[in-house]
């Protein structure tokens, strides 16, 4: 298991967003989240982040859990092309991405490439792509 939420309820108002949620997610589960406007979908996001505590209900999971979650709003402090704000995020691979894609140096880029293949992260570049 690697999370699992226990009659999960949060409410903002009188009305509740979450009232008394059951969900279990197991290693190697894909699952999506559909809903409407407004039926807290990502209100059970942000309690799965802990970045919300809900009023009532457990919350259990593995040790090794990392959650990561893209907000809906779009940062207003960012700026630059959308590679480099997606290449930023991975590290050294996305430091080497940028060196890589700002060189006229081919041979500075062939050894770029070579520090991508060390680090295993060769499929870097369209993996930042297809974001």
């Amino acid at each position: 298991m690697l999370i699992n939420l226990r009659d999960i309820s949060l409410r903002f108002t009188d009305l509740p967003v979450l009232d008394e949620v059951n969900l279990t997610i197991e290693a190697g589960e894909r699952v999506c989240l559909v809903g409407r406007n407004g039926a807290g979908k990502s209100t059970l996001m942000k309690v799965i982040a802990g970045e919300l505590l809900p009023d009532s209900g457990e919350i259990t999971h593995s040790d090794s859990l990392k959650v990561a979650r893209l907000i809906q709003e779009v940062p207003t402090n960012l700026h630059g092309k959308v590679f480099d704000i997606v290449a930023e995020g991975l590290g050294r691979a996305g430091e080497i991405l940028l060196e890589q894609a700002h060189s006229e140096d081919h041979e500075r880029q062939a050894q770029l490439h070579h520090e991508l293949e060390a680090l295993g992260a060769e499929d870097a570049k369209s993996r930042v792509a297809a974001q």
